[in-house]
């Protein structure tokens, strides 16, 4: 149970963990009035059955509790009882609006930095993590573990109160309090004991069942079209169905154990509250004082068993979360170690690019993996010129992208822009970047957002924004639209054509004018008639700025000054077209699949 406080208390900084601590505050005030309300129902029990001013022995200092104008008075007596009572729920009340609003801000400030993380961390990291699980740990782990906060802060008022009300019952019958608050706190031990293992059972397969479900949910609307189109709506719905259900089940049994601390604490309170009448009419012989203290007992009762019930259950509800709790706690010791690794301080900004880039010597291997994705690759790209990376599938060229994006550092060698090593200013090398990837995903917002992405509103520069669409072949689609800029493109640009969307796709590229522009893949979804249109525009860039073109159709590339033919992680030539074709075998291949290819769409 400490592990799993203090993975929660890990989750808030310093400075959050002292608003925590002055929660304890009002929360001691509530405590103190509860104890004081209490403390009250003695002697004004015991007024109205002996009259005011008649409490015998240590309860009789009691009545010191009460102004000294109102203890000649049952009435009066009973009237400061209400008003202590009540001032007693408002602080108590106020205590839990405060650790529920403090608590609410604190939640808000971890995932918007949680979130920062996510989007921060390096590109070969995000790779390894499923998506699901990303918007799961937002949507659903981050708000438990908080929530959590809550219990425990729950558990430190319930506990105060407790206290406040055990200090009462010490003074009314110190002997039997005392060796009913042993019985009652081995008797919670064994039961934590019992049941706290079959919630963290719980808890752990819940949190995969509901991992599960999100999953399933997530890859099913992806490919929302292939299951209609198979009809295989019912595989998913099964697979879902199943996650669900065992969700269910698992919340069952534990939303039912909750229930069984409070039947036990019950029990226990019942036949303690039996023992202790008859304890105290044995011992004092008076029924006045007799009633006078269970009166007390009765209401420190009502006070200590919910609050006994709420620990337990509080106690166990934290264990079913402790699976969650950890998950979510590594996530943010791994945002702590990023946040440790300090960069060095950048350089001052560089000119232009002058001659060319350069590939070193660049070794790459992804995380997990046994052999290199890319081996010892030596390159030269000159300013200006179009250069297309060609070669069968997993040979590394998306990968060469990734690594000259600085998406991927290299294990070895390093990626040069005239004589400076991107990777030591990365943010400004990327910069002067352009990528238009395979598949383009578009936002559900409108046009001028689309394309320039990531800007707030008063950053926008509509003329530049026109000149990316223009320089797309767009700009007449979009002048078309009702709304011109501000209409709305739907998820992931529905209301776009394939070729429409890769355009829009292109003037986001375009929109920051880039010394370099990368195309991975970027016509190979789209059909012959659009891939020339989109072909056409590529042609229209090339000699204004420096192209870099992966491409499976080889029609893409015809127009490049040199093809770089990779194969197996390395590059195995370089030279135009027909050089190519001559001179590697797999790559004739390529061109005479290419042409079989085309004759049979021409027909």
């Amino acid at each position: 149970m400490l592990t799993i406080l203090a993975k929660i208390f890990a989750l808030i900084d310093r400075r959050d963990r002292l608003h925590f601590l002055l929660l304890l505050v009002p929360m001691a005030l509530a405590a103190v009035m509860e104890m004081a309300s209490i403390a009250l129902v003695f002697p004004i029990i015991n007024g109205m059955l002996d009259g005011p001013g008649h409490s015998p022995g240590l309860l009789g200092r009691l009545d010191l509790l009460v102004p000294e104008g109102l203890r000649a008075s049952t009435l009066g007596m009973t009237v400061f009882f209400v008003a202590v009572f009540a001032i007693k729920n408002l602080l108590f009340l106020g205590a839990t609006y405060l650790s529920n609003r403090v608590t609410a801000a604190k939640q808000g400030k971890f995932m918007t930095r949680l979130y920062r993380h996510y989007l921060c961390r390096g590109y070969s990291r995000h790779l390894t993590v499923n998506s699901g699980q990303l918007l799961f740990t937002l949507g659903q782990a981050a708000p438990a573990a908080f929530e959590s906060i809550v219990v425990c802060l729950a558990i430190v008022l319930d506990v105060l109160m407790g206290l406040a009300a055990f200090a009462m019952m010490v003074v009314a019958a110190p002997a039997f309090t005392l060796t009913a608050c042993a019985v009652l706190v081995v008797a919670g031990g064994l039961f934590h004991l019992v049941v706290g293992p079959f919630f963290l059972r719980w808890g752990a397969a819940a949190y995969a069942s509901e991992m599960g479900a999100v999953g399933v949910a997530k890859e099913s609307f992806g490919v929302f079209k292939d299951i209609q189109l198979f009809r295989c709506q019912p595989h998913f719905i099964a697979a879902y169905g199943r996650h669900v259900l065992r969700l269910a089940f698992y919340k069952s049994l534990a939303a039912t154990n909750l229930h069984t601390s409070r039947l036990f604490m019950e029990l226990l309170m019942v036949i303690g509250a039996f023992t202790a009448v008859g304890a105290l009419l044995e011992s004092t012989g008076s029924v006045a004082e007799t009633a006078s203290v269970v009166a007390m007992f009765g209401l420190a009762a009502l006070r200590l068993m919910p609050s006994a019930n709420r620990i337990l259950s509080a106690l166990a509800e934290l264990k079913r979360r402790s699976t969650m709790i950890g998950a979510l706690h590594a996530d943010l010791v791994e945002a702590e170690g990023d946040a440790g690794r300090t960069a060095a301080p950048s350089p001052p900004p560089r000119p232009s690019l002058a001659e060319a880039i350069r590939v070193d010597g660049v070794s790459f291997r992804y995380p997990g993996a046994e052999t290199d994705a890319l081996h010892a690759v030596t390159l030269t790209i000159r300013k200006g010129e179009s250069v297309g990376l060609v070669g069968p599938s997993g040979s590394g060229k998306s990968t060469l992208v990734d690594v000259l994006l600085g998406l991927l550092p290299p294990h070895t060698g390093r990626i040069l822009a005239d004589d400076w090593e991107t990777g030591a200013n990365l943010a400004e090398w990327q910069r002067r970047i352009g990528y238009v990837p395979q598949q383009i995903n578009l936002l559900d917002d409108t046009v001028r957002r689309n394309v320039a992405f990531g800007l707030l509103d008063e950053d926008i520069d509509d003329a530049r924004v026109w000149q990316a669409l223009r320089l797309a072949h767009v700009e007449a689609v979009i002048r078309a639209l009702p709304a011109g800029l501000d209409t709305t493109l739907g998820e992931n640009g529905i209301r776009l054509s394939g070729g429409q969307r890769q355009r829009i796709g292109i003037a986001r590229a375009l929109y920051r004018d880039p010394e370099v522009l990368v195309l991975d893949e970027a016509t190979s979804a789209l059909d012959s008639e659009t891939e020339r249109e989109i072909t056409r525009v590529i042609e229209e860039l090339a000699g204004n700025r420096t192209l870099v073109l992966v491409a499976h159709r080889l029609s893409t590339l015809t127009h490049c000054d040199r093809l770089v033919f990779v194969r197996g992680g390395a590059i195995a030539d370089v030279g135009s077209f027909a050089e190519l074709e001559s001179r590697v075998a797999d790559f004739r291949k390529m061109v005479q699949l290419a042409d079989l290819t085309g004759a049979q769409e021409g027909r």
